[in-house]
């Protein structure tokens, strides 16, 4: 297993971003000198030239595209699973171009979360689910040329309306036949709706492509209650060898929460048992 954070390169007051700001090349520095091997990059609208620039920082620090995040989607409007046909094509569109670009910096995941969108008022699942569906089929097929694995990560239910925990995202998967399409378990919301999220990790199994990690009150990990010795030895027997990234929010301060995720997270995948 790998350790990860998310990382931001723009500002952003979006909560569970750990390490944001304008000196992007400072924040890179600090992620690869603190031990992490990769990062959950955020990342807003970008020229050419500019996407070249990060790649290429990136590069230089060691440091790999764990998860790739086209946050700015989301936010504006961009839903998956919208009842217009026409605009649900157009989402899908606009979520290729971000998996084109993602492809452009060799990341090896993108998460379906809040871009997926909610059911309307008044209509049953299955609907919401078809239309779905459909949209991951094809989102699917066409990531995986570009070696993009996507991920469908459960929200909790204050968040959303749709997916909130490992086994219902494991029930899409296989209803709807979204063959390629993983999961993306986040601590967070898994400590809000799981009754044991070792339990849910072997129930997703080997449909785990990524995994959030922050502790019970969305710090960073060893900073509330959740059992990461549980976490890690339950992955390790599924032989998950893919990142934990760190989605906390950057409290008291990115730099220091990044810090005591890596003091906290590095000694336990270096300890026997744990596949690091």
């Amino acid at each position: 297993m790998k350790l990860g954070i998310a990382l931001s390169t723009f500002p952003t007051r979006f909560g569970p971003i750990v390490l944001s700001g304008a000196d992007l090349r400072a924040n890179v520095e600090l992620a690869a000198g603190l031990g992490y091997q990769g990062l959950d990059l955020f990342m807003d609208s970008k020229t050419d030239e500019e996407i070249d620039r990060i790649a290429q920082l990136l590069s230089d620090n060691g440091m790999e595209v764990a998860m790739f995040i086209a946050i700015f989607l989301a936010e504006s409007g961009t839903d998956l699973s919208d009842g217009d046909e026409e605009s649900r094509l157009a989402a899908v569109e606009r979520f290729k171009e971000q998996v084109i670009i993602a492809g452009r910096m060799s990341a090896r995941t993108m998460p379906v979360g809040f871009i997926r969108g909610n059911p309307r008022e008044g209509e049953g699942e299955k609907s919401y689910y078809d239309r779905l569906a459909r949209s991951m089929r094809e989102l699917v097929e066409f990531a995986a040329p570009r070696n993009i694995t996507l991920c469908l990560e459960p929200i909790n239910r204050y968040e959303m309306k749709s997916v909130h925990r490992v086994e219902q995202a494991v029930e899409f998967i296989e209803t709807y036949g979204v063959t390629g399409l993983k999961i993306l378990p986040d601590l967070f919301h898994m400590n809000i709706e799981e009754v044991s999220i070792a339990q849910a990790l072997q129930a997703a199994g080997s449909r785990i492509g990524h995994v959030h990690i922050a502790d019970s009150n969305r710090r960073a990990p060893g900073q509330g209650h959740l059992d990461y010795r549980t976490v890690l030895d339950t992955l390790s027997g599924l032989g998950f060898d893919g990142y934990l990234s760190i989605e906390a929010f950057p409290r008291p301060s990115g730099e220091e929460c990044a810090r005591q995720g890596a003091a906290y997270m590095n000694p336990l995948l270096d300890s026997p048992g744990t596949s690091r």
